[in-house]
């Protein structure tokens, strides 16, 4: 993947039932730090507060524990921001956009996922950015098994699938104030008092009824 300097780096996390960085979450920081060495971009940006389904509150957010492992693999400490709102896939654009990209009118951002999260990624950033900046997508090595992969992939699928088909498929690309009004009112992760919780959330993603190949 031939990649263009910008603005920021942002390094999605993944996290277990724990609250714990798995094994490709370890590889798409240090992908994002290599690519900051290669002097790509002059800043990383990690996300979150944690993951929404966590069944306790951690002690440090999942952006602290992103930003002390880029540390290890060399990143300078001023080089790292941390965005502590978000906890899933559609809130890490959304609060990545109102809290540094419009405000430091960033035109290039460079995102670090995994190939399994690809697809979704990809929705969910051109449903909050549109064409407004430019979106590049890079991931590193694949450090799941066949297996993990392959579960990982179909996970993805109904997820991406139960987006479309509800919360986020009525979004006009850019209104990312859609999220807002409509969406995170609903979801658990920013809404305490939502009608539905994580557990009825999982639920449904595991309903999606998808092809594969």
């Amino acid at each position: 993947m031939s990649l263009q300097k910008a603005d920021a780096i942002i390094v999605l996390g993944r996290v277990d039932k724990h609250g714990h960085l798995t094994i490709d979450a370890y590889e798409r920081i240090r992908h994002a730090a290599e690519l900051y060495k290669q002097g790509l971009a002059p800043v990383i940006v990690a996300p979150a507060k944690w993951w929404y389904k966590l069944t306790y509150t951690p002690p440090e957010t999942e952006a602290g524990i992103i930003k002390a492992r880029l540390i290890e693999h060399g990143v300078p400490e001023d080089a790292i921001l941390c965005e502590e709102t978000s906890c899933d896939t559609m809130g890490a654009p959304y609060f990545l956009k109102v809290n540094f990209v419009l405000p430091r009118n960033w035109k290039n951002i460079i995102v670090v996922t995994s190939e399994d999260h690809a697809q979704r990624t990809t929705y969910m950033f051109h449903k909050v950015f549109a064409d407004t900046i430019t979106l590049q997508y890079t991931w590193g090595n694949r450090v799941l098994t066949d297996h993990e992969y392959k579960k990982s992939l179909k996970r993805e699928a109904k997820s991406l699938h139960l987006m479309e088909s509800t919360w986020i498929g009525p979004m006009t690309p850019g209104d990312h104030e859609y999220l807002a009004r409509e969406v995170f009112v609903q979801h658990p992760g920013y809404n305490p008092n939502a009608t539905i919780d994580a557990e009825e959330i999982e639920r449904r993603v595991q309903a999606q009824q998808i092809v594969t190949a």
